[in-house]
Formats: C-alpha cells, structure tokens, sequence
C-alpha cells in the first residue's frame, strides 16, 4: 500500500512536469532517476524497473538519471504483427504494417502503468497496468505515431496499408 501511495505521488509530479515542459526533469523522477532498481541503487530502491538517482548506468541511463529522448522507430516495419507487448518501457515491436481492417492488441507486461496516445489525437488506451490490454482497428490508411503519456520517450508507429 505504502509503494503504491508513493508511486502515484511520483506520478503526479511527473505529470506536473510534463505538462509544464520539464521532460528532462520528469525523466529525472522516472525510468532511472528518483526511484530504485531493487538492489540499493537509488533513494527508493524496491521498484523494479528503476535504477535509481546515483544508480548504476545499464540500458543507457546516466549516473545522474535520465534516458535520452527515443526517436521515432524507423527502418522496415515488422509484417504479419498484430499483438504488441509493452515491456521494459518499450513497445515490442516498435514499428509494425498492417492492413487496413486490422485490429492490433497491445499488453502491458510491465509493472507500471503505460498508455498507447496516437500523436494525430485519434483514440487513447488510457493507463494500462500490468496484464491489461487495449485493442484499435486500424480502417484508414497513413502511418500513426504513438507514446507513453507518463513515459513519453516511449515511441513506436503503426504503417497501415491497402
């Protein structure tokens, strides 16, 4: 109850940040700054996934905390995917085709809350916790960029052919 008291603390001062245009700061408090990884790095080691503010620099993060901006996915999108997962502060995989009249799924696996937030202001997942899913038919054709509201270096496409 007490972790979860101050993860949504957490997640209202990131929010505040973003909305006030803080993202170096927001990402600071989130993947690898503020919080810990579970194996004392960081002021609030226990919550895996974080490496915490003086934490360790694996998966790229600084010493300091904070990720640095992902760009768009680019390259070939992945063919014949329609199930997506968000693992690891990722969207796997992160650049998908698909035809129009396709409906993908994603799932969140990770232990934190994520959102899939079309860039173009189309239909919103809202927060997703862990197990959860949302699914979108894609009836248009055009390439549809996404993120993570409360992670917003998350980043993938949807390419939707005829």
């Amino acid at each position: 109850m007490r972790n979860r008291t101050t993860l949504l603390i957490v997640e209202i001062i990131v929010l505040a940040l973003l909305i006030g245009g803080g993202t170096v700061s927001a990402m600071t408090l989130t993947q690898n700054g503020f919080m810990g990884n579970g194996n004392g790095n960081g002021m609030m080691s226990g919550k895996p996934g974080y490496q915490g503010m003086m934490g360790s620099q694996q998966n790229g993060g600084t010493v300091m905390g904070g990720y640095q901006q992902t760009p768009a996915p680019q390259g070939t999108p992945a063919t014949g995917i329609t199930h997506l997962t968000i693992q690891n502060f990722a969207y796997l995989p992160a650049n998908i085709q698909v035809r129009t009249g396709t409906t993908v799924t994603w799932t969140n696996q990770d232990n934190i809350q994520h959102s899939e937030t079309f860039k173009n202001g189309m239909k919103d997942s809202g927060l997703l916790s862990q197990g959860q899913s949302f699914r979108y038919t894609f009836n248009t054709p055009g390439t549809y960029q996404y993120y993570c509201t409360v992670h917003p270096s998350m980043v993938a496409t949807v390419t939707v052919v005829s």
